[in-house]
């Protein structure tokens, strides 16, 4: 099974949000062992723009960066993931980004908070404990 992982969800555990840290740690965990993954190489520049207007030092953003890209796939967003998001039902851009890479990319799943913002993705979002519920049967 393949999932891409949205934003949100990163950052929880990177700044160990509460009260979403918890089940969004344990889908983290989950990638890399039975689970592949991902994240858009956008989500990078977006997770390190963050990390920084967090007052994360600048090392320790590239370091955190280093690893996310060592634990999970980072997929090349395309110039037709631009051109599908951009006429996207999703109002969001970057979420009508992240879904169209997810879709080309067939991914099973989008783990994120926000399911709600991706009711006319082509791919399923999920909540991460939605998710870790389903992954256990």
């Amino acid at each position: 099974m393949k999932v891409l992982i949205d934003t949100n969800v990163i950052l929880d555990v990177l700044l160990a949000r509460q009260p979403h840290f918890e089940f969004s740690l344990k889908c983290a965990k989950i990638c890399g062992e039975q689970i592949i993954g991902c994240l858009t190489a956008t989500q990078t520049k977006d997770i390190f723009y963050i990390l920084e207007k967090n007052k994360t030092p600048v090392e320790k953003a590239k370091h955190m960066i280093k690893e996310l890209s060592e634990e999970f796939v980072v997929l090349d967003v395309l110039a037709v993931d631009v051109q599908s998001a951009l006429i996207s039902d999703i109002s969001d851009y970057e979420d009508a980004l992240i879904a169209h890479c997810a879709a080309r990319s067939g991914m099973d799943y989008i783990i994120t908070r926000n399911a709600k913002d991706f009711d006319t993705s082509p791919i399923r979002a999920i909540s991460p404990k939605d998710f870790l519920e389903m992954s256990r049967h």
